[in-house]
């Protein structure tokens, strides 16, 4: 279903095949990227890539283990996602949408989730690389630095729309709640101190935190 977030409609989207998981929409709202396991065992996803006016369908990925939680470069012109072969590995890698070419962006370092990419490419991702899930960030085909060091669970980071500040959820302080990251001063301020929790923050275009 697409949802209007202004008026709230909702409207039927024909999926192209069933069992499609981690869709995310690019950003002229044209294409929809997705895992999918086209195979004999839900380990053995792959990206593709759904025009929603035609139907028609694309795959982009064809690497053995599973493929999963795609995410859209600014431009629409490439896409990071997961990948993960067995073992204790859960690398980061782009594939180019044009041409299909893929890059491992990240290699053996552990458990990698959460992708969120700045309008340059650089990358901010949850990765146990340093013995708990931590925020990193990674410049394309650049050196990773850790940004969070916190026992606690740091996850769901989403870039502000000026590319100056990251809002994640972390339990930090026992449930998971909202915390903001400034990239200019490496600052941390706590957002929501909700009894309940508050989690998967969400930029919205003007600024504000949804």
């Amino acid at each position: 279903m697409k949802v209007d977030a202004v008026s709230g409609v909702a409207t039927s989207i024909t999926a192209p095949v069933a069992g499609i998981l981690d869709a995310a929409v690019s950003p002229d709202g044209m294409r929809i990227a997705y895992s999918v396991s086209m195979g004999d065992s839900t380990d053995r996803n792959d990206i593709w890539i759904f025009e929603i006016a035609s139907g028609a369908t694309q795959k982009l990925t064809a690497i053995p283990g599973l493929q999963h939680e795609p995410v859209w470069a600014a431009d629409g012109k490439v896409i990071y996602f997961l990948s993960g072969r067995g073992g204790q590995f859960h690398d980061i890698w782009r594939v180019d949408v044009a041409s299909r070419t893929t890059t491992q962006l990240t290699v053996n370092e552990l458990y990698h989730f959460d992708i969120a990419a700045r309008r340059d490419g650089t990358l901010v991702y949850s990765s146990n690389r340093g013995g708990h899930y931590d925020l990193w960030q990674m410049a394309e085909k650049g050196k990773a630095e850790r940004l969070t060091d916190d026992a606690a669970l740091d996850a769901r980071p989403s870039w502000s729309p000026d590319g100056r500040r990251i809002v994640f959820e972390s339990t930090r302080g026992g449930a998971s709640n909202l915390w903001i990251y400034d990239a200019k001063s490496k600052t941390i301020e706590r957002l929501t101190d909700l009894p309940g929790g508050a989690r998967m923050p969400v930029w919205a275009p003007a600024g504000g935190v949804r």
